[in-house]
């Protein structure tokens, strides 16, 4: 079930890019993620709904899959990999190293 809904949102991704054209749908990624900027902004105000930036969330997290699809999905996924990988590190904590000269 979950490749089919997988393949699914890839399959209406790729068609959206193919039908409005790459530099559309950047254009439309940019809109979407001022939008959710806006979103969570309103948000801390109270003047803005959790579900709101749901939808802004879900707006964006599609327009930024097909950002991938553009940009290369192999080449996202590695990123996010060494992304997900140095935030790991920044949360372990580091060993304090006492040097004592005498």
């Amino acid at each position: 079930m979950k490749d089919e809904r997988n393949n699914h949102i890839r399959s209406v991704c790729e068609q959206a890019v193919e039908k409005f054209g790459a530099i559309h749908q950047m254009d439309k990624a940019i809109e979407e993620m001022s939008e959710l900027t806006t979103a969570l902004q309103h948000y801390k105000d109270d003047r803005a709904s959790y579900e709101e930036v749901i939808s802004e969330i879900a707006d964006v997290s599609i327009m930024m899959y097909q950002m991938a699809l553009l940009f290369g999905l192999d080449e996202f996924q590695d990123a996010v990999d060494e992304k997900i990988q140095r935030q790991e590190e920044r949360m372990t904590p580091k060993r304090k190293v006492y040097i004592y000269s005498f």
